[in-house]
Parts: structure tokens; C-alpha cells; sequence
């Protein structure tokens, strides 16, 4: 009777204590995870055989996460590629430009500005 209720603690804290952390990101195997008892974030990534842990802060950017460690630096971080110190990762839209000729005309000692 006692072996039972040894393993119904251990099954039931092992139920508390997975409620502590909380899936980020997930892609396929590739995911992010925060433990909200230590307040730091966690990245899984099997394809390239890495685990980094004890981060501050990590935030998803178009195809990086922007990283924060436990030494206070920050860098880039890709499911494919890895760490990056800096990258060029944005889109760029072009919108048709609008030009305007103003000019200031003087009527009865009033300033107007005309397009």
C-alpha cells in the first residue's frame, strides 16, 4: 500500500510540475519554452542536436528569434542556421511615392500655403 501511494506522489507531482512550463513556438521538433517558475525560456532543437537553456528573454522576428542570455547578450537564432550575431531579416515594401510642390502665397497680409 505504501510502494501505491509512493508512485501516485511521484506521478502527481510530476503532473504539478509539468504545468510550470508553457510551449513558446513549436515547429515540428523545433520549439521554444518558458519555465514560468524560473522565469527563463528554453530552445529545443533536435535537427541541429542543441539544447540552449537558462534564457532571459526570446522573441520570434520573421525568421530569427531575438535572444537575450543569462550574460546579457543578445543575438539571433534559427531553426536552420543557428546563432547569429546580426542579421539582415526584413521585408521591404515599396510604396509609389506621393510628391507635393507646396508654395505660400501672401492675400491680405495672411500666409496660405498652397499644394
Amino acid at each position: 500500500m505504501r510502494i501505491l501511494l509512493f508512485i501516485f506522489s511521484l506521478f502527481s507531482f510530476a503532473i504539478v510540475s509539468s504545468q510550470d512550463t508553457e510551449v513558446v513556438f513549436k515547429h515540428r521538433k523545433f520549439k521554444v519554452v518558458f519555465d514560468e517558475t524560473k522565469s527563463r525560456y528554453t530552445i529545443h532543437n533536435p535537427k541541429r542536436s542543441e539544447s540552449i537553456r537558462n534564457l532571459r528573454f526570446v522573441k520570434q522576428i520573421n525568421e530569427y528569434f531575438q535572444v537575450l542570455d543569462s550574460n546579457y547578450d543578445i543575438y539571433f537564432y534559427n531553426e536552420n542556421e543557428g546563432r547569429k550575431d546580426s542579421v539582415i531579416d526584413y521585408y521591404c515594401f515599396v510604396a509609389p511615392e506621393q510628391s507635393y510642390d507646396l508654395s505660400i502665397e501672401v492675400v491680405d497680409g495672411e500666409y496660405i500655403v498652397v499644394e
